[in-house]
């Protein structure tokens, strides 16, 4: 009935009021803590975390930013106070978020001393060869030309340019570390096309993989070996 709605309507608006001012309660005292902290501590720092990667509501990012930074912010209220804000004022709040660090990304990587060896050929034709082969031998789903391809990168991959034995030989000779990386490891063609040539060309190299068709504890007991350096090639 229409009153039952009305009822029913009461009840959402004062739980939801209720959620409003428990939420407002909660964020007073935490202000109120971190207010104490600076009566003692002018130059206590807080850190400000935010439980999901998204703001329901722009006052519950300026409330953080007030915690964070011990200022008013009293240019974004207007934002607080909308209904439905708009992008300029979204985009108001997102700056002050990335100022004061709650919105940002650490782009520093850890440095190291790298060469970077990268080499590519055109195997167009040889491509258009193989898929021609196995279409005409009725292999016509995507794993098996996939594999065809394989096997012409494989082909090719040991002596790209000339370049990868002569690269590697190098690096063991001043102890440099180096690493094979190739696409296509799933059947282990181009894999092991390309550990056989090493190891062709010099018997005494301590070759290992690392790839999805190894499992965890074999991947991690490789990687410590290789940072250890008890594996010349990965």
């Amino acid at each position: 009935s229409a009153q039952d709605e009305e009822d029913c309507s009461g009840e959402v608006e004062g739980g939801q009021k209720f959620v409003e001012e428990t939420l407002s309660n909660r964020r007073g005292a935490a202000q109120l803590i971190v207010n104490r902290g600076r009566e003692y501590n002018e130059g206590v720092r807080v850190l400000g975390l935010t439980a999901t990667p998204l703001v329901n509501q722009l006052s519950e990012a300026v409330s953080l930013l007030k915690m964070v930074s011990n200022k008013t912010f009293e240019h974004l209220e207007k934002a607080c106070k909308a209904a439905e804000p708009s992008v300029d004022q979204c985009m108001a709040v997102h700056r002050q978020l990335v100022k004061h660090g709650v919105r940002f990304r650490d782009e520093s990587r850890a440095a190291c001393e790298e060469r970077l060896s990268e080499r590519a050929v055109d195997a167009t034709q040889q491509y258009e060869e193989a898929i021609r082969r196995a279409l005409a031998g009725g292999k016509k789903k995507p794993s098996r030309i996939e594999i065809a391809l394989a096997r012409v990168k494989a082909k090719l991959a040991p002596d790209v340019d000339g370049g990868l034995i002569q690269r590697v030989q190098e690096a063991k000779a001043v102890g440099e570390p180096i690493v094979v990386y190739t696409h296509f490891t799933k059947r282990g063609v181009i894999v092991e096309t390309i550990r056989e040539a090493l190891r062709v060309a010099d018997p005494s190299l301590r070759i290992a993989t690392y790839t999805g068709c190894d499992c965890l504890s074999d991947r991690e007991r490789t990687k410590a070996l290789f940072t250890r350096g008890d594996i010349d090639v990965l």
